[in-house]
């Protein structure tokens, strides 16, 4: 898919749902990924499963999407610029509003030799880039149905 820079739509739904993925309609995720190329994969899968979903491309921007939305998990890249995807899950942790706090994260990233599972700890399930699509899917779904 081919965008302006700036014309990115920062929230997307989708009502076309592919049958065979994991069902996540009615649910909000929010995907902080700094890659474009990433960010959208991200976006178009999830919104595949039928979510909602907010896009970031850095910790401040997610930040800001928390001050005034509750997502129901976020997907969090590990190698971020400026502040990594550890030190994002560690404010989200430690955030004031328990609802925040307990927000399930997903990580992924290419880095695994710098970002090994045994790093992410904070996180509730770890993906490898490339992601297994369905594998994703049905982890981001069996996450959420637990906290229902």
């Amino acid at each position: 898919m081919s965008t302006n820079s700036g014309q990115r739509s920062r929230m997307t739904t989708s009502a076309q749902r592919i049958p065979h993925l994991a069902d996540l309609r009615g649910y909000t995720i929010l995907v902080l990924e700094d890659d474009p190329d990433t960010l959208e994969l991200l976006r178009a899968i999830l919104n595949a499963c039928g979510a909602r979903v907010l896009l970031a491309d850095t910790t401040h921007h997610a930040r800001g999407y928390l001050h005034t939305l509750r997502p129901d998990l976020v997907v969090s890249d590990l190698a971020l610029p400026s502040e990594d995807g550890l030190a994002f899950v560690r404010w989200l942790r430690g955030h004031r509003d328990p609802e925040v706090a307990r927000i399930p994260v997903v990580a992924v990233t290419a880095f695994y030799e710098d970002y090994p599972p045994t790093r992410a700890t904070d996180f509730a399930a770890y993906f490898r880039k490339p992601i297994p699509i369905d594998g994703f899917c049905r982890t981001v779904a069996d996450l959420l149905r637990e906290r229902v």
